[in-house]
């Protein structure tokens, strides 16, 4: 390792004085730790134009024909730069790796035509290679430095763009990678799959990249708004989906523009309510500022159709379990009519496991079969009253909190990082929380879970929370303040928050309290809107020391103003049903050491 770094620190040295790339959303840092960008990553889900370039013996060519049936990988290269000289034996097995998924693979220098042939020649790499001096194909992907890979799948998407791995960086080496970033990306492409991580800094020499910025093209349905469609409606608004109608081709989008038009200008659509300075969040359906401009500008345009020869693959999209064929299904006891109009309270139904002994659970998946009335529902590890259980009991094993899973409209199962998970106890009682609202049609629901299991002991994904139920909120007050706290018993890692209010909450905010009384802003809700129960995925986990607290407010309105208020004058306290409040931020996180669970006493006899 000292050996590594000391061949590569002095030139490094000289980068950290770079100044930073304008158009990435993180500056680039002597020593910065590897790290996933958010979904305004630049070019990320965008059609590639099919540019013309030439190759190392100067013939022409088209981009395209450097694809494969799965895609294309592209490869800056500096032969110079420290950093892509380190990663050139990496590339050339990468490259045969890709091709065998079916993917093609292309190099891109800018250096010099001389320097791009001994670079070939050097380091033996044996995909096709062009020479690009006045950057084009460096524009049309909005590249940044030496080392950065792009993956375009078969539509011409960019769907990856950023580091190969995290082995090396500015200012360290490690003996091995940890995160195999493109390999994983080639693998979700080749499987269908979106890419978890689409976008990462790619750390190495910054690209001079001279002339004039990416050529404008002119926005239509096929080349931009079908791709924005893909990436942030389509979960929602398909057939069998809780959206009222589907936006699967451009007739129905056309059809439906006046009223994105209106939902996507005031923010209604699509339902993401952090403020834009947090995060990034894996899960961030919001559009871009870019997106958001085009798909107005389409409207405008009167939504031309454009070239289908420019459209994107068509997503394939899972009927049924998310997560694979779960070893344990589990469903409510009974069918739940809820009716045509009116209100619903919420609906609590128990179901016990037929567990003989502790499990292991690596993914698990909520299913509704109500569709449009399922407006969210929580799992919680609890037993009924009668059984001895309560709204507050905690897992006797784990010593969290017994909440364990949940489902919002679009929100596909949850798979947990690998190597970890969450326990399930033998014969478990599992406890639906149910809250439906009626459509205008009469609907059954029948809903599920489904767990699926690990081998092997895992590291526990731990839910906590930050909870205050002894408030009071007066009647006719408006923008009442009510602050929790959860204190971390040892360093972890922060992975997602859950906050959770009830109807007159219109506020929420979470941050870090480090013991040493540093403030470290982590969610921030400047609108709260309980008909999206959401929960904010970390792109990049946040680590937490002992003592550190995770400090939630909420902000209420009990007056008329607000019109989702049942009753201004009523003095609101806990409770579970809507109209009372709650004030919760669960806390998803991961302890740096693996904890040791000893196996249970021998399991209760079921009831």
């Amino acid at each position: 390792m000292i050996s590594a770094l000391s061949s590569i620190v002095p030139s490094l040295v000289s980068l950290a004085l770079l100044a930073p790339v304008p158009s990435l959303p993180q500056d680039l840092e002597y020593q910065q730790e590897p790290k996933v960008l958010g979904r305004d990553a630049p070019g990320l889900q965008q059609w590639v134009m099919d540019l013309e370039c030439t190759d190392l013996d100067g013939a022409k060519r088209r981009l395209s024909a450097a694809f494969g049936e799965k895609g294309l990988v592209v490869a800056m290269r500096d032969p110079e730069c420290p950093l892509s000289k380190k990663y050139s034996p990496r590339l050339r097995v990468l490259e045969q790796e890709a091709r065998e998924m079916g993917f093609g693979w292309l190099y891109v220098g800018m250096d010099s035509l001389e320097a791009a042939r001994t670079d070939r020649d050097l380091h033996k790499l044996d995909g096709d290679y062009v020479f690009d001096p006045q950057g084009l194909i460096a524009r049309e992907l909005s590249a940044q430095t030496s080392t950065e890979v792009f993956v375009i799948d078969a539509g011409s998407t960019l769907v990856y763009r950023g580091m190969i791995d995290d082995q090396y960086g500015l200012g360290f080496a490690r003996i091995a990678a940890e995160r195999h970033y493109l390999v994983d990306a080639l693998e979700s492409v080749s499987a269908g799959q979106t890419v978890s991580a689409g976008a990462t800094v790619a750390q190495g020499c910054k690209l001079d990249i001279e002339g004039p910025e990416r050529s404008a093209r002119p926005v239509t349905y096929h080349n931009r708004i079908s791709r924005i469609v893909q990436n942030r409606c389509q979960s929602c608004h398909r057939p069998g989906e809780a959206a009222p109608f589907a936006l699967m081709d451009y007739r129905q989008v056309k059809k439906r523009r006046s009223m994105i038009e209106w939902a996507i200008e005031d923010g209604i659509m699509p339902p993401w309510f952090a403020e834009p300075e947090s995060g990034p969040w894996a899960n961030d359906c919001s559009l871009t500022d870019s997106e958001l401009r085009d798909f107005l500008a389409w409207i405008a345009e009167d939504a031309p159709e454009g070239e289908p020869s420019q459209a994107p693959l068509e997503r394939t999209w899972v009927d049924g379990w998310t997560i694979g064929q779960p070893d344990l299904v589990v469903t409510i006891p009974k069918p739940f009519t809820v009716p045509a109009e009116g209100v619903v309270d919420y609906q609590y139904f128990y179901a016990q496991c037929d567990l003989p002994e502790d499990r292991w659970v690596k993914a698990v998946e909520l299913r509704t079969t109500g569709g449009e009335v399922v407006h969210h529902a929580l799992l919680f590890l609890e037993a009924p009253k009668k059984e001895g259980g309560g709204r507050r009991n905690r897992n006797f094993q784990t010593g969290g909190e017994t909440f364990f899973a949940s489902y919002a409209p679009g929100q596909p199962g949850i798979t947990f990082e690998a190597g970890t998970g969450k326990l399930l106890p033998a014969n478990s009682w599992l406890k639906f929380q149910m809250h439906y609202t009626v459509n205008g049609t009469e609907t059954i629901d029948e809903t599920s879970v489904g767990f699926v299991f690990a081998d092997e002991p895992l590291i526990e994904v731990r839910t906590s929370s930050a909870i205050n139920d002894g408030f009071t909120i007066p009647p006719q007050t408006f923008d009442y303040e009510v602050s929790s706290e959860f204190r971390f018993p040892e360093s972890g890692r922060l992975v997602s928050l859950f906050p959770h209010t009830h109807v007159r909450g219109v506020r929420f905010a979470c941050e870090l309290v480090t013991p040493d009384g540093e403030v470290q802003d982590l969610l921030s809700l400047p609108f709260y809107d309980f008909n999206w129960q959401l929960n904010y995925r970390l792109a990049n986990p946040v680590f937490v020391t002992p003592g550190t607290k995770l400090r939630a407010t909420a902000w209420y309105d009990n007056t008329p103003e607000n019109p989702a208020n049942p009753n201004p004058n009523a003095a609101v306290r806990f409770g579970e049903q809507t109209w009372e409040e709650m004030m919760i931020a669960y806390v998803n996180w991961i302890p740096s050491a693996p904890v040791v669970i000893e196996a249970s006493s021998p399991a209760p006899e079921k009831r």
